[in-house]
Parts: C-alpha cells; sequence; structure tokens
C-alpha cells in the first residue's frame, strides 16, 4: 500500500515538473495565434467559447487523440507523418515540432530516457511517449497537457489583451468541467480530426504582424 501511495504522488510530481511553466521548453513564446486577436481584443464570454472549440473541435482534439493513439501502442512514426498533414500551417507545425524536440533532449538529460527520433518531433507524442515511459497514467497525462496547453494560451491573452490574471483563472476553472468531459471521450474513442479553422488562420495571420510578441 505503501509502494502505491509513493507512486501516485511520484506521478503528481512529474506531471507538476513536466507542465510547469519553469520547464524550459519555451512554450511562452507561442501564443496559439491569439495574438493575432490583439486589433480586435476578445472578451472574456468569446474566449471562453473560442477555447472550449479548440479543446472539443480543434488542435487539442487531435492532439491528445494522438496521445492515446502513441500510448495504445501505434506506430508514433505514423501518427507524426498523420499530424504533420493536420497541421494546416507552418506556425502551427513549427511550434509543435519545435517544442518536440526541446523535450527530446531534457528526456535524455533529466531522465536518461532517449525518445525516439521521428521525421516531425510533435510535442504530444513525445509527451505521450515520455510518459509511457515513466509510466504516467494515460488519462492524467492528457489532462495535465491539455491544461497545461490552455494555461499558456491564456497567459498570452493577459499580455496582448485587456485580460487580468484572475480573469484568465476564472476561465480556466470554466474550461474544467470542458476538459473532464472531453478526455475520457479522447481515451475511449480517439480521432485525428482539427476542425478549428479560425486559430488556424489567426496563427497563420500572426506571422504578418507588424510587431510580435510570440512565435505563433
Amino acid at each position: 500500500m505503501a509502494d502505491g501511495r509513493e507512486q501516485a504522488l511520484k506521478t503528481r510530481l512529474l506531471l507538476q515538473q513536466m507542465f510547469d511553466s519553469q520547464f524550459p521548453l519555451g512554450g511562452f513564446a507561442h501564443s496559439g495565434g491569439l495574438e493575432a486577436y490583439t486589433a480586435d481584443p476578445l472578451s472574456p464570454e468569446r474566449l471562453v467559447r473560442l477555447l472550449g472549440n479548440h479543446i472539443r473541435l480543434g488542435a487539442l482534439r487531435l492532439e491528445t487523440s494522438a496521445m492515446v493513439l502513441v500510448y495504445q501502442g501505434t506506430d508514433p512514426e505514423e501518427l507524426a507523418l498523420e499530424l504533420t498533414a493536420w497541421k494546416s500551417t507552418p506556425t502551427t507545425l513549427h511550434a509543435s515540432t519545435a517544442l518536440g524536440k526541446r523535450l527530446v533532449k531534457l528526456a535524455r538529460r533529466l531522465w536518461k530516457v532517449d525518445l525516439p527520433v521521428l521525421s516531425e518531433q510533435h510535442f504530444a507524442l513525445q509527451c505521450a511517449l515520455l510518459g509511457q515511459h515513466l509510466q504516467l497514467p494515460l488519462e492524467d497525462l492528457c489532462l495535465a497537457y491539455s491544461q497545461a496547453q490552455i494555461t499558456s494560451m491564456l497567459s498570452a491573452c493577459t499580455r496582448c489583451m485587456p485580460l487580468s490574471p484572475e480573469q484568465a483563472q476564472e476561465i480556466l476553472l470554466d474550461l474544467q468541467d470542458t476538459l473532464l468531459t472531453e478526455i475520457p471521450r479522447r481515451i475511449q474513442q480517439p480521432e485525428l480530426c482539427s476542425a478549428m479553422p479560425a486559430l488556424d488562420l489567426r496563427s497563420h495571420q500572426q506571422a504578418f504582424l507588424y510587431t510580435r510578441l510570440f512565435q505563433s
């Protein structure tokens, strides 16, 4: 019993470490396309709807489904090629692979884990492969990954929109029920699909802004 409790506690610590803002991946440099809304800032209500759709229909649905599939044994190289096909703009593709490459290096340095070299080092896939190696529960891993992605996007909004940190946390609380509903669905029925063109278009537009705080 003590061993099981110790492992559960270690799992929590590992998840907190992997998805903490201080973990040196450089995720803070990416806004997921939200910086392109600066000229027409989103209200908190619109932001809740946008990010809710991002979880249910967009890139987070795609990425968590890919995490489930690779964790359950699907060939990661096959999934890497499919994810690349689904990433519709260069900026979204670059963000995914840049973070993945950094995670591969950190996994080797921190945990002595050699993650596979894929043709496209997508962050979601490498997170799932590292989580599998570290024996992190799949549902916990997907929830931590998803909340970290949403938290990062909200943090970006506080720097380029009239959104306070307190409002960002209120939005995060509003979205947690969506995460708790959608992640079990992805585990039961993972689907590689993304139907959220609004953020894809904004990510593409962001590359052409006159002044920029974020990479994508």
